[in-house]
Order: structure tokens, then C-alpha cells, then sequence
């Protein structure tokens, strides 16, 4: 009778210090340590778990006994996500008894086989008439009443602690219940979000005379030899290309023996006029004919004087292959090649039609040509088209023109560069989420 008295005094005891012990708890995480860990200095168990329902009612395991970290993906800690929700929804679930596998469903009792074969005592955490969570505990001796009755006085110690750090957190936001660190990161995240930046837009570039002079074929025929190469400089009444003077050439002769047929034909007639009166008549129209042959011959000796192409201007000859060109068939007035002044060039940008953004005359842009990516040219728009047009990709662009504010270093004419436009000011959020909002609105049409 006096060791039983000598027990209760011991386990009064040891159950004031775990409350002592818990309500001394700074924070949540340390309580849960003392549940699961110091409960044993009262009444021992081989395992114990603290489990809590979350949000949606989703079963959160707090604490295990002899773990200092839970893994939510280890099996026993799944089974115990399972089955917690059914002894909770059980009649009995808001009182501490143990669990007993002959009253189990046949499917609870199978898995309950497996991974529980000890004697398991249910210790819910009531607060405010609901299951709020609870004490798990396992061992192989059977759970006896006097066991039952101190836990059941201790858990409602733990149910009271566990309430202060609790109710503490439900009146709290998600930003008040946030470490420090990602108050702070939010913070930045939100003033940054406001931070004026430049409304930039990619688009691919070439470099281009500012004024060229077109170089036309001045008559039909096929271009024989191109003379000069492409960028090559030039100067005015230097040789640029010929034309094949084959079928000119022939038709040339062809006109000056007509030509002499006609006049010999007009001497003869002039003879026989003296004695016959109807070759008087006929002198009149051989004039007309041989005056006919004469211009015929004059026309085509002037075509054949402009087979020969010069320059008639100094610069430099833009085009893309003389290979190209030799042997190509040309009408009168086709563009050949350009005459272009290497000192006066400038960008052409084709930018996306769905990107453009604010092309207004003097906007700043940078150009880095694809020959050195490192480096990059200076300029200001001088003009964009007011609609667009079909790039030599397919898709629709505004060809945009700008000036090169660095002339110490001018790039050649016909290089190729990626642009970069910058347009108006605009809050870093809206630079961030204008591509996206753009694409939405275009989807469903708000």
C-alpha cells in the first residue's frame, strides 16, 4: 500500500513537472519535443508521435520520439497520415483509449497488422469541443487504467499550452506568421516592383547607306561581266558592269547593210528617173526608207554605247554577288547594284509588330553587331513606318530608322546586328508582366 502511495507521489510529481515544463515552452517546436520525448519519464512507450490537423484538414506529424527531423516520405509516417483522420471521425475519437485491432474494419486491420503490431493508446488534443490533433503512443505491455488516467491528465496540460502558441497563430496573416528574412525580400520585392525602368524591345538591325544611288540596267538584255566587287570603292566614270552586246551587235550590221541596199536602190532609181517617169516617183519614197534605215541604225548604235555601265558618282558598290548577277537576264530600269557614300550609314530595324513599343523620333538605341557582340553602336531614331510590312522571315515588322551618334567608327554597309530600343518609363512590374498580360488578353479578350 505504501510502495502504490510512493507512486502516485512520484507521478504527481514528475506530471507537475511536465506541465511546468510545457508551459514554459517558448515556442511550438519545443513543446512538441517535450510531448513526445519527456512524456516517458511518466509513463513509458517504445514510440511516440504529435500530430496536428493543418489546412484542408491534411494530417501534419509535429514531433516523433528519438527524431530530430520528420520525413514526411518514410511508410510509417504515410500509414499514420491515413489512418489518423479514422480514429479522429470515430465516435470515441475525442477520449484517450487503446486501440484494439479486433474492432477495426478488415481493411484498417490488415494494414494495422503490418505496420502495427504493438498495443497503440489514442491521446486526442480537444480544444474548444474539436480534435485539434494528438498524442500517438506505442508499446508491447498493454495499456493499464492507472496509465489512461495520468495521461489523460497530462494531455489536457498539453492541450492547454499548445492552445497559447495556437490561437496565437490563427489571428495571425500569412505575413505575420513569415520569418523575418522573407518579410524583408517581400519588402524589397515590392518596392523594386514600383522601380522605373526603360520599356526595351529586341529586334534584328542592318546597317545601310542613309541615301544610295540606284544603279539601273538601261536597256533589255543579260548581264555579261560584272566589273567591280561588292564594297569595293568606286569613282565616277569607273566600269561597273557590261551587258552582252551579241544581239545588238548583229542587229547593228544587220541596219547598216540595209542602210546600203536602200541607198544603193535610191542611186539607181535616180538613173533610170531621166528616161522613166514611174521611177521618179518611187525616188521620194526610198529618201523615207533610207531615212528610216539611218535612225534604226543610230538607235541601236546608241544602245550599243550603254551596254558599258559607269559609276556616276564616287563611293562605294553595294551588292551582294557578282556571281549572281553575271548571266541574269534584265529588263530596262532594273536595279543592279547601289552607289553608296561608306561615310554616311545608318540602322534599319525591322521590330516585331507584337513588340513594338513607343518609336518616337530621338529614342535612345544600342546595336551589337553580330561581328562583335562586345561592343555596341549608339543611336537615336530617325524615323519609323506608320504600318506594317512583311519582313523577309514572314512575319509583320515596322522597318525603324536610326542614326548612328558615333561617327568616328562607322560600321560597313551591309552588316547585321541585334537592336535594342528604349522606350518610355515604366514600373518594373509592368516591364515584367506586359508580354504575358498582352498574350492573355489577346486569348480571351478582356
Amino acid at each position: 500500500m505504501k510502495k502504490e502511495n510512493d507512486r502516485r507521489i512520484v507521478d504527481l510529481a514528475i506530471t507537475l513537472q511536465l506541465e511546468k515544463s510545457a508551459r514554459s515552452a517558448k515556442n511550438l517546436r519545443e513543446l512538441s519535443f517535450i510531448i513526445t520525448n519527456e512524456t516517458f519519464r511518466l509513463v513509458p512507450y517504445t514510440s511516440a508521435f504529435l500530430w496536428l490537423f493543418g489546412d484542408n484538414s491534411k494530417v501534419k506529424i509535429l514531433s516523433a520520439s528519438g527524431v530530430e527531423v520528420i520525413d514526411d516520405s518514410l511508410p510509417a509516417i504515410r500509414w499514420l497520415k491515413k489512418l489518423i483522420p479514422f480514429f479522429a471521425s470515430m465516435k470515441k475519437g475525442k477520449e484517450t483509449y487503446e486501440i484494439k485491432a479486433s474492432e477495426l474494419p478488415p481493411k484498417v486491420a490488415k494494414i494495422w497488422a503490418e505496420w502495427s503490431p504493438e498495443r497503440v493508446l489514442w491521446c486526442p488534443i480537444n480544444m474548444d469541443g474539436k480534435i485539434i490533433g494528438g498524442l500517438w503512443l506505442s508499446r508491447s505491455e498493454e495499456w493499464d487504467k492507472q496509465d489512461i488516467n495520468l495521461l489523460e491528465i497530462l494531455v489536457d496540460a498539453y492541450a492547454h499550452a499548445m492552445k497559447f502558441f495556437i490561437k496565437k497563430d490563427e489571428h495571425k496573416s500569412w505575413f505575420e506568421k513569415s520569418s523575418k528574412k522573407i518579410k524583408i525580400a517581400l519588402a524589397i520585392i515590392a518596392l523594386l516592383s514600383f522601380t522605373p525602368v526603360s520599356q526595351t524591345v529586341l529586334s534584328p538591325a542592318e546597317v545601310i547607306p542613309v541615301e544610295a544611288y540606284s544603279v539601273n540596267v538601261p536597256v533589255n538584255g543579260v548581264i555579261k561581266k560584272v566589273i567591280v566587287e561588292p564594297n569595293q570603292k568606286v569613282r565616277v566614270g569607273e566600269e561597273l558592269f557590261r551587258l552582252d552586246e551579241t544581239g545588238l551587235k548583229n542587229k547593228y550590221e544587220i541596219s547598216l547593210r540595209t542602210l546600203d541596199v536602200a541607198e544603193a536602190e535610191l542611186k539607181k532609181t535616180q538613173q533610170l528617173a531621166f528616161s522613166r517617169a514611174d521611177d521618179q516617183a518611187n525616188v521620194a519614197l526610198l529618201r523615207s526608207k533610207i531615212e528610216q534605215q539611218k535612225a534604226e541604225a543610230e538607235y541601236t548604235k546608241a544602245l550599243l554605247d550603254k551596254l558599258v555601265v559607269y559609276a556616276e558618282r564616287d563611293g562605294v558598290a553595294v551588292f551582294s554577288d557578282k556571281n549572281d548577277l553575271e548571266g541574269r537576264p534584265v529588263s530596262i530600269g532594273q536595279k543592279v547594284m547601289s552607289i553608296a557614300d561608306a561615310g554616311n550609314v545608318e540602322l534599319l530595324m525591322f521590330v516585331p509588330a507584337e513588340d513594338a513599343v513607343q518609336l518616337n523620333e530621338g529614342t535612345e538605341v544600342k546595336a551589337f553587331l553580330n561581328i562583335s557582340p562586345l561592343s555596341g553602336l549608339n543611336a537615336r531614331i530617325r524615323n519609323s513606318a506608320y504600318e506594317p510590312s512583311i519582313s523577309p522571315d514572314g512575319g509583320a515588322v515596322y522597318k525603324v530608322r536610326a542614326s548612328i551618334t558615333d561617327k568616328t567608327n562607322l560600321p560597313r554597309i551591309g552588316l547585321k546586328a541585334t537592336a535594342k530600343i528604349y522606350g518610355d518609363k515604366v514600373p518594373l512590374v509592368y516591364y515584367l508582366f506586359r508580354r504575358p498580360l498582352a498574350y492573355i488578353r489577346h486569348k480571351i479578350g478582356f
